[in-house]
């Protein structure tokens, strides 16, 4: 009876052993990302801060029920004129609900990007107060969704073993790497992405009733996470939809039709109430797009470097070897499920978004970041159903080796890798003119500093401790040129600078942006930063930066100038001091010079 008994539990020990695997690969993705993290020293990149300023904002929402017109900047003056014309307004923002009604009144106030991913990290900045910590759960969690994901994708169309490897790849890609240790919003989507996927095939095609409901849940919960996640994923609404119309006209009855309406109709319930209000907005962000795309001079779909631009960029992405090993992959995997059409759906997540984003004439690789995991997908669930088994064993070993070293290489620089790569464009200015075979060594940076952020930020500080002295809880600073080197301290500053002012109602806000495209924004500030007869970079950005220089000396009269110091590279840095604040204000110490 003992032995039958063991006999038994080896089965239930095997199957438990991938998802065991499958758990180390998510605490060792996410214990690398705290160690590079740790030893990193630079600070938060401009998109990452403006991020972080949202999650704060919607934690001091949720947890300062009683103070929510006490926070500043002016996506509350509204409220707080409430508060002084109306009695009722007033007892309604002093309520205990008045924190969630303005959190949902966020949701409308202004956020460039729908608000999930900031209302998941918002608990835990309000409890740390830390931006560290708020990004750090958000990419553990976000990262633990997508990699489950993928295993559930990749072990349905193989085996659990299948579903590690694509895990496993997926956790040692390079951009997926190096944007899970930013506080960005590239990883949830991703990780939406997959899990909306996974809940797809759990479906059965929309064959079952509860869990095409949970698809249009988590399907409208990945469009409140950025407002591209329907280029990814409504293929799966446009295959069933066909599939069901063809099928009603040969007559044959399927509940897989009407499950795609109800999920349909899950879906707009759950994100309606956003994408209704901001679809107007959404049409705006494209045509910005297609403007910048000119601006930054990315190449055109019409030229070669543009048209394989993110063909090429999946190289990039999932590093040269897993690309290699993915194409005959992907058509061993066409033709293993092609009675089915079961492969439509999953290389539509590939296919249509590298479509879409190549007519976008801004181009960056990152934007279809969403279409690594069901690269990683195929790729695993094909290895891990090769046959003889020693054969799948052996592809599996060698590709996760192969990506081990590679990804270990790429954060650490260990092992020293030689460099390797294929020039594709000659010529051509373009980030796929030159393809890396092996993905360079992006280790740590050292702490950045100079005179130049060293003194920005200790005038910074300074000028921050007169505004509260004032009374006033607002500091306008913008900058000349748009340039690392300038903007980070005052990125930085301004990020620390609104956490403790949402979170402790003390300190002042800064606020904090170029004024390279609009000149007319340096009339109202407080401060202005210039870095001056520095190289301006192609000749776009010179004219705007001449224009600004244009109107700053027009109106130098109205600044002084409060200190100067020379930058690392040998150009000077000027930062001017606005006299609106002063009784009697004197004249700039600059007159007309350079400034």
């Amino acid at each position: 009876m003992d032995s039958a008994a063991n006999m038994e539990s080896v089965p239930g020990r095997r199957s438990r052993l991938p998802a065991a695997a499958l758990v180390l690969v998510i605490l060792l993705f996410n214990a690398n990302n705290i160690a590079w993290i740790g030893a990193d020293g630079s600070v938060p990149m401009w998109d990452e801060i403006s991020h972080f300023k949202r999650s704060a904002k919607f934690g001091f929402m949720l947890f300062r029920s009683n103070d929510v017109t006490r926070m500043g900047g002016v996506e509350l003056e509204a409220l707080d004129r409430l508060k002084q014309a109306s009695p009722a307004g007033s007892y309604m923002l002093r309520s205990p609900a008045s924190g969630y009604a303005a959190a949902l009144g966020g949701l409308y106030g202004g956020p460039k990007h729908p608000p999930f991913a900031y209302m998941v990290s918002a608990p835990v900045a309000w409890l740390t107060r830390s931006p560290d910590a708020a990004a750090g759960f958000s990419a553990f969690l976000f990262s633990a969704v997508l990699l489950a994901s993928v295993f559930s994708i990749a072990s349905r169309f193989s085996n659990p073993w299948g579903g590690v490897l694509a895990a496993f790849m997926v956790a040692t890609m390079p951009q997926v790497l190096s944007l899970s240790s930013r506080f960005l919003l590239d990883v949830p989507l991703a990780a939406m992405c997959a899990l909306t996927y996974a809940v797809y095939l759990s479906s059965e095609g929309f064959g079952k009733r509860r869990e095409s409901v949970l698809f249009g849940v988590v399907f409208g919960v990945g469009m409140l996470t950025k407002e591209i996640f329907p280029v990814f994923t409504a293929g799966i609404f446009a295959v069933e939809a066909s599939r069901g119309i063809l099928g009603r006209l040969s007559g044959t009855r399927s509940p897989a039709l009407r499950n795609a309406g109800i999920a349909a109709a899950a879906a707009l319930t759950t994100a309606g109430f956003w994408f209704i209000y901001y679809l107007p907005g959404l049409f705006k962000v494209f045509t910005k797009h297609q403007f910048m795309g000119s601006v930054e001079m990315d190449p055109g779909w019409r030229e070669g470097a543009g048209a394989l631009f993110y063909v090429v960029g999946l190289s990039v992405q999932a590093t040269f070897a897993y690309a290699c090993v993915f194409v005959p992959c992907a058509f061993l995997f066409v033709r293993a499920n092609f009675r089915k059409g079961a492969f439509i759906p999953i290389l539509l997540w590939i296919a249509a978004p590298l479509a879409f984003f190549t007519f976008i004439s801004n181009k960056d690789f990152r934007y279809t970041l969403s279409c690594l995991p069901a690269v990683a997908a195929v790729t695993g669930a094909v290895l891990a159903s090769l046959r003889p088994r020693a054969l799948a064993v052996a592809a599996c070993l060698a590709v996760a080796a192969a990506g081990l070293v590679q990804s270990m290489h790429y954060c650490w620089g260990a092992p020293d890798l030689p460099d390797a790569e294929i020039e594709l464009f000659p010529g051509v200015k373009s980030d796929v003119s030159r393809i890396n075979l092996i993905p360079p060594a992006v280790p740590p940076a050292a702490a950045r500093s100079s005179s130049a952020v060293d003194g920005i930020m200790r005038i910074l500080d300074a000028e921050s401790a007169k505004a509260a002295a004032a009374g006033r809880n607002r500091l306008v600073v913008k900058y000349l040129f748009d340039i690392p080197e300038i903007s980070t301290p005052v990125e930085l500053r301004y990020l620390k600078s609104n956490y403790r002012a949402y979170f402790t109602c003390e300190g002042v806000e800064i606020q904090a942006r170029t004024a390279l495209f609009n000149p007319q924004e340096m009339d109202d500030a407080d401060l202005v930063i210039v870095k001056l007869k520095g190289t301006l970079g192609p000749p776009h950005m010179t004219d705007f930066a001449l224009k600004a220089m244009e109107h700053f000396r027009g109106r130098i009269r109205q600044f002084a100038t409060l200190s100067a110091f020379r930058h690392s590279d040998g150009t000077p840095v000027a930062i001017y001091r606005s006299l609106k604040h002063e009784a009697g204000g004197k004249r700039s110490e600059g007159g007309d010079s350079d400034g």
